[in-house]
């Protein structure tokens, strides 16, 4: 559908209106496809390490997931800040900054788990971490460049 606006100059242009309200989401559909298929993976194998290790491990692992997934949450609205500027300086330094803000979150929300989880599983919670940070990069390697 289309309408005519007048601009300050006194001419008339067409608008598509579909094309006026361009929403923009607060997470890109990289970042949403990346948090289901890393929940799943985590379940699926927190499920397989609860039925042989136990209920500790499986927590542990989930412990070691939880992690990640909220650093990328938080961490991508600041990396998405700037997708709309053609500057490269602008757009690798909100990259480093969402990595940083990410890593600091790992650090802290892994740090939280050893620190009140006494029965934590080392090597579980680790492998939990080193699970996610496989499947987020198999995610992001598999994006589309158009």
């Amino acid at each position: 559908m289309r309408s005519c606006y007048g601009n300050d100059l006194g001419t008339i242009r067409l608008i598509n209106r579909e094309n006026i309200s361009i929403k923009k989401s607060l997470f890109p559909s990289i970042i949403t496809d990346t948090l289901k298929k890393l929940v799943l993976a985590s379940v699926v194998t927190a499920v397989i390490v609860f039925v042989f290790f136990g209920m500790h491990a499986g927590m542990s692992l989930l412990l070691g997931v939880v992690p990640v997934i909220v650093g990328l949450l938080v961490s991508a609205p600041i990396a998405y800040k700037s997708r709309d500027t053609k500057k490269g300086s602008t757009i690798v330094i909100s990259a480093l900054k969402a990595e940083a803000v990410k890593i600091l979150i790992i650090i802290f929300l892994l740090w939280l788990a050893f620190k009140f989880y006494e029965q934590i599983v080392p090597l579980a919670n680790i492998c939990g971490v080193i699970i996610a940070a496989i499947v987020s990069g198999i995610s992001v390697t598999k994006l589309e460049i158009k």
